[in-house]
């Protein structure tokens, strides 16, 4: 809703060809979205076997060192991909959390 507020709202109209464009480059982000929710699931399923060694050697799911290392990885290069730090922030967060819930349903399965 924010930022919806803040979009400049423009007119639709123009060449077809610019159009043509603007689908050619929405194909792509498509496939890369495809891409990042393959890779989303295959970290989830490391996550899955990272909860289960936890488990039958007890030790706890989060690790906070772990996951400093993992964000300050994030932040030191993240600029360099022109993402800013709280997209990051944001981002690795959820990730986090969807990890962190994998990891508690493979300790509370029996």
């Amino acid at each position: 809703s924010e930022l919806l507020d803040l979009l400049i709202w423009r007119s639709c109209v123009g060449v077809a060809e610019e159009f043509g464009r603007l689908s050619k480059l929405r194909e792509h982000i498509n496939h890369v979205d495809e891409e990042l929710m393959a890779l989303l699931g295959q970290r989830m399923k490391v996550a899955d076997e990272i909860g289960l060694f936890k488990k039958e050697n007890n030790i706890t799911i989060f690790q906070a060192a772990r996951w400093n290392e993992i964000l300050n990885m994030a932040l030191s290069r993240g600029p360099a991909l022109g993402l800013s730090e709280e997209f990051i922030r944001s981002y690795f967060d959820a990730i986090h959390l969807e990890s962190i819930a994998h990891q508690t349903r493979v300790m509370n399965d029996q």
